[in-house]
């Protein structure tokens, strides 16, 4: 009894450590301030979907470095869909021009959530002055069921990971059906601030000025057409991604190393058990057996 307790609870100690980085994760987005010493001082953006909902991305930023020794810039992903906690937007293919030359991308994760592109090379240090990037990159599935209209366009055309202000913007979308219900909002959670041209067609125009860092733009469109699939869809939500990855192979691999586990620490426990004896310990015969009786029932 005492050894099954004492493998229960370290049982229990050993999940609650697989699971530490579940239970510490904020499913709001970060509210990092970073001060970036940089301005863009215009943001162009393209974003062309088909009929499969998946969406093709151009991000062209003109970015003003007001001194020496910077090498570059930093571009947040979130892949969290806040209207859907088991969809990811992994972004793919990205690419990344600065003044007409390919730039280095480095692709790091931040918190277990953010998908940061670190844009630039370390060893090359910019001139004072602006210097134009080109981001390009696709997103599968991007969109989702809807509730007046059959399918919706939810999505933050300028994401809230920008540390530094935009002076100006230039939206623009490529939707495969035409638009209907179309709202914009400027800020985390604001319901207004900005308006999106282009109600009832299938191009959305959004244009905007003096943004704060960390400031996203969001656009919502409802389309009469069917859903196409979905993106990654995952049965668990965000604060387990850190846990069993982005893939259900991840959770196979916890699962199947747990079990793998489990078969190993039985296997000891069972090696070092001690069989039960057939007899008690006995210091003399039972009562009425002589010595020469019990030597023979023990040894025949």
């Amino acid at each position: 009894m005492v050894r099954f307790a004492k493998g229960l609870v370290a049982a229990v100690v050993l999940g609650l450590g697989v699971l530490l980085p579940a239970l510490t994760f904020d499913l709001k987005a970060s509210s990092d301030q970073v001060y970036e010493e940089t301005t863009i001082t215009r943001y162009d953006a393209t974003f062309t979907l088909d009929d499969q909902g998946d969406m093709s991305v151009v991000e062209t930023l003109t970015v003003l470095f007001p001194y020496d020794g910077k090498r570059g810039i930093f571009r947040f992903f979130d892949p969290v869909d806040p209207g859907d906690p088991h969809l990811r937007h992994e972004p793919e293919d990205i690419e990344v021009t600065r003044d007409g030359s390919q730039e280095p991308v480095e692709l790091t994760r931040e918190d277990g959530r953010y998908l940061v592109a670190r844009i630039g090379d370390p060893d090359v240090t910019l001139t004072p002055g602006e210097h134009v990037y080109v981001l390009t990159y696709r997103i599968e599935g991007v969109l989702r069921g809807g509730e007046s209209l059959p399918t919706q366009f939810s999505w933050n055309l300028i994401p809230g990971g920008w540390r530094q202000p935009i002076l100006a913007a230039s939206l623009r979308v490529d939707l495969p059906s035409e638009a209907r219900e179309v709202s914009c909002a400027q800020g985390a959670g604001a319901s207004g601030g900005c308006a999106a041209e282009g109600e009832g067609t299938r191009t959305l125009t959004v244009a905007t000025t003096n943004l704060p860092p960390n400031t996203p733009v969001t656009v919502r469109a409802g389309l009469d057409m069917a859903t196409p699939p979905a993106g990654t869809t995952l049965p668990w939500t965000p604060r387990f991604d850190r846990v069993f990855g982005r893939s259900l192979g991840g959770l196979l691999v916890v699962l199947a190393a747990a079990g793998i586990g489990a078969l190993i620490a039985l296997r000891a426990s069972w090696q070092v058990r001690e069989p039960k004896p057939p007899y008690p310990l006995q210091y003399a015969p039972p009562a009425g057996i002589g010595p020469a009786q019990a030597a023979y029932i023990f040894t025949e």
